[in-house]
């Protein structure tokens, strides 16, 4: 990690410690045995990752032969230094869709066991359709990612009446997962049973039993007319198991990221609040998703989030403080696409991809950082995804001109 000066903020929830970049030009992380090209024949798209206790790296992603996709999940046993051989998570018959934060998504519980998350039409999928439209499903491993169990529907009713409509509700494709310790699956998702009297909504549920007992949907949130109709809603939980949930809202005119938490395990939500109170400048879907953090007390949370308050697609970081960072390395640069995690000290590790004379590159903030750093030495990169462990430090995924890289985050 690096050794540098932390800026300590005091907020409303503690103290969270975390960096601004104050460089206009950033180190590049050299292609060492950090990093590792992910099964290139699977033609990758779309990574999710997580990391466990042990150090093990778990990345799930939409992948296949030729026109032929599924849900994989690849798994390195070394940090991400190497990995084995892809296994299928969630066989959609060689439909699987995905692109634009339509995904899967991948957690693991403190007994191993590796739950996998994707937005697919398992009962009939439309000729040529290019996107995810349909449900949420859920696909476990017990071994480890070896082998995964047969899926479970997770967008179900909320009252007998609601089922009919609560079928294919997620027909937009973005969600979210996190996963407790104690094997406890959490999900969001952009949720439309209630069309046409609303658009866009945010629903939620809790999957506990190994990944086979759904709770009642909850809808965590609801617009006047809709939110924002295709960014994916972010997910963090705390220790005891409530939810935050960060989404782009679509209020007068006005595309902002808002937040939405639980304290009740997600059987409520409280009242939803935007995130800053300058204005996005964004009126149709950027199709740019915000990410949330939270620390296992559940007092301090981040979020990381894409506007254009500057009239260019600029990230930043906030605290509940009211505290606002901007995550850039170059002024006049252009970004979007933030991940963020915590480490076990409540830090902040935030990535992003930013656009700089026409060319795209992952960039990242670490804890005490006085600038940021290029991860990527790739043309045509984006999608960044990070994940955090004492084993590891951080490890991030992204897609690389149809392909995933992942890496570990390199230490000066």
């Amino acid at each position: 990690m690096m050794n540098a000066r932390r800026i300590v903020i005091a907020t409303s929830f503690g103290f969270v410690a975390v960096a601004v970049a104050l460089a206009a030009t950033a180190p590049v992380a050299t292609a060492d045995e950090s990093s590792v090209r992910l099964a290139e024949s699977l033609g990758p798209i779309q990574p999710s990752i997580t990391v466990d206790a042990d150090g093990a790296v778990y990345v799930a992603f939409v992948g296949g032969s030729g026109d032929r996709k599924d849900i994989y999940v690849a798994v390195s046993k070394d940090g991400g230094l190497s990995f084995g051989e892809p296994v299928k998570a969630l066989d959609v018959g060689g439909e699987a869709t995905g692109g634009r934060q339509r995904g899967p998504r991948i957690g693991v519980d403190d007994a191993k066991r590796v739950y996998v998350s994707a937005v697919q039409q398992l009962e009939g999928k439309p000729a040529g359709q290019r996107f995810p439209q349909g449900d949420v499903w859920l696909t476990v491993s017990s071994d480890g990612g070896a082998t995964f169990s047969g899926p479970v529907k997770c967008n179900d009713r909320r009252k007998a009446a609601d089922t009919e409509k609560a079928q294919k509700s997620a027909k937009e494709g973005m969600h979210w997962m996190a996963v407790q310790g104690d094997g406890t699956v959490h999900l969001c998702w952009l949720d439309h049973r209630l069309a046409p009297r609303l658009g866009q909504m945010i629903a939620y549920t809790r999957v506990t039993d190994g990944g086979t007992k759904v709770a009642p949907n909850v809808i965590a949130y609801a617009a006047p007319q809709t939110v924002c109709q295709c960014c994916t809603p972010g997910l963090a939980i705390d220790a005891r198991g409530n939810p935050s949930i960060a989404f782009r809202n679509a209020i007068a005119g006005d595309n902002q990221v808002w937040v939405a938490r639980s304290s009740n395990k997600g059987k409520s939500f409280k009242k939803a609040a935007p995130v800053t109170g300058a204005k996005a400048n964004i009126t149709q879907c950027p199709m740019d998703a915000p990410s949330v953090a939270v620390t296992p007390d559940g007092k301090k949370v981040a979020v990381a989030w894409m506007d254009q308050r500057s009239g260019k697609r600029n990230t930043w970081l906030r605290l509940p403080s009211g505290k606002e960072l901007p995550l850039a390395n170059a002024a006049g640069a252009q970004q979007g696409h933030p991940s963020i995690a915590l480490d076990s000290a409540g830090d902040v590790w935030a990535i992003w991809t930013e656009i700089a004379g026409g060319e795209r590159a992952i960039y990242g903030l670490a804890p005490g950082a006085k600038r940021a750093v290029r991860l990527s030495e790739e043309a045509d990169v984006g999608f960044p995804v990070i994940a955090w462990s004492e084993r590891t430090g951080a490890v991030l995924a992204y897609e690389v001109g149809g392909g995933v890289v992942v890496r570990r985050w390199p230490s000066e």
